[in-house]
């Protein structure tokens, strides 16, 4: 597949786009050029964008495929390395800088070897990449260091710090010969051979030992909250977490569930129901309950949301047209999405037009358009239809996370209903795994 040329995109659109990690935003810059966009980019470039920064991983590389050929975007980052302001992300300047330098930048190799271990060893990876076996032997002695003062601290692991596995096994045999004279090595060592021991541990376990271990855990959990304690905790005035009674009703028997649904049967208290309710809303209610039905109409919201994600486990008719009805109605809202999760089992042809007419309705900010969009998601990948492809694309569009936007892709891909402009651009996304789904399909893309 070859490149299509790329729209030309506004100042707010392409924003959004290099925010989200979409490819269109890589596309743009390729197409047309990066000289009107200098502050954004840059901004992008000194604070990480991303969603949801911990689970979308770093995006340095797919940053700097953009700035490569923009020497002015490069200095300012370079500069940027060398006088850290306040919200910065130390890291990803740093691993710019690094990029920059790998590719001939003397000012950027200047500024990495000079400032690399300030700002809690911000340019750790940074440096490994520019100089290899001998910056990583610094980077070790440092962590090393940290470790002899506090052995209990956490410090980077060598698959973490040294991604080449070839590379990797030279330093450390390096750092092996080295360790006999060195405390800080030795520590970093110990370290090392602890989690490279626990890692083999768990890979030498059998599926059935993995089983067991499983269990093993199931059963202290329960032993530990009973049904008992769960219907106390149920019925207390303390602040609780949901995910108590949501792991209660992942692993207790038929019958606790049943007992469970027979003292909500007499319940009135909404808080005992809601957290009640939570027990059945990983998909735990097994059959059709009427108390349940009956709480998912409670002038209470939060007990009738609560019900209503303990229903969307049900095949059932009276299920499909009640998540129709709701979202059909004008006050359909974000705190409502759970009511989309109903059609998850109950989906019927036609259903993609409900869905979609109140996902367009609802105006909210990225968490809401992230939280609304999970359950049509969910929804998608329950049913391999190609009708909710309308659905499947409003989600690439809009949803402001990589994560997301992977899974609506692949499901898109499996369904064989995904969009040539849409193929075209993820190509150039900055989740890693979303342009590895693309890449057997379409030539080209982005190589990091």
């Amino acid at each position: 597949m070859q490149n299509c040329p790329m729209p030309l995109l506004n100042r707010d659109e392409f924003t959004t786009a290099l925010h989200q990690g979409r490819g269109s935003a890589v596309l743009h810059v390729q197409d047309h050029g990066s000289d009107e966009l200098f502050e954004i980019i840059l901004d992008a470039c000194l604070v990480n964008r991303a969603y949801d920064q911990q689970c979308e991983g770093p995006r340095a590389k797919w940053l700097y495929s953009m700035i490569a050929h923009d020497d002015r975007i490069c200095a300012a980052v370079i500069e940027a390395f060398k006088a850290p302001v306040e919200d910065q992300d130390l890291f990803q300047v740093a691993n710019l800088v690094g990029l920059i330098a790998v590719n001939g930048s003397r000012a950027a190799a200047e500024a990495l070897r000079r400032s690399w271990a300030e700002n809690d060893l911000a340019g750790e990876l940074a440096i490994i990449m520019l100089d290899g076996v001998p910056a990583a032997i610094e980077v070790v002695r440092c962590l090393g260091q940290r470790l002899i003062s506090d052995p209990d601290e956490y410090v980077d692991g060598l698959e973490f710090l040294v991604e080449d596995e070839a590379l990797r096994e030279q330093v450390l045999l390096d750092l092996s010969a080295r360790a006999p004279g060195d405390m800080a090595i030795t520590a970093y060592l110990a370290m090392h051979q602890e989690q490279s021991d626990k890692r083999a541990a768990d890979e030498a376990l059998s599926p059935e030992q993995k089983e067991k271990r499983r269990l093993e855990y199931q059963r202290k959990h329960l032993a530990e909250n009973p049904l008992s304690r769960i219907v106390e905790l149920a019925q207390s005035q303390d602040k609780v977490s949901p995910h108590i009674f949501r792991r209660f009703g992942r692993w207790a028997s038929d019958s606790e569930r049943q007992k469970i649904l027979q003292i909500l049967e007499s319940e009135l208290a909404p808080q005992v129901q809601i957290r009640l309710l939570h027990i059945f809303g990983r998909g735990d209610l097994r059959a059709w309950n009427d108390t349940v039905w009956n709480l998912a109409h409670s002038p209470d919201q939060e007990v009738r949301l609560a019900a209503v994600k303990a229903l969307a486990s049900l095949e059932d008719t009276r299920v499909g047209e009640l998540a129709r009805r709701r979202l059909s109605e004008e006050d359909f809202s974000v705190d409502r999405r759970d009511e989309i999760e109903l059609l998850k089992k109950n989906f019927l042809p036609g259903d993609e037009k409900i869905i979609i007419s109140a996902l367009e309705r609802v105006k909210t900010d990225a968490d809401g358009m992230h939280f609304m969009e999970m359950p049509a998601l969910h929804v998608c990948q329950e049913n391999p239809d190609a009708r909710l492809a309308g659905i499947a694309s409003f989600i690439y569009r809009t949803n402001p996370c990589s994560l997301c936007r992977r899974d609506i892709v692949e499901w898109m891909k499996d369904v064989d209903c995904l969009p040539a402009w849409i193929a075209n651009e993820a190509r150039f996304d900055a989740s890693e795994e979303t342009r590895i789904l693309l890449a057997g399909a379409n030539a080209g893309g982005l190589e990091m």
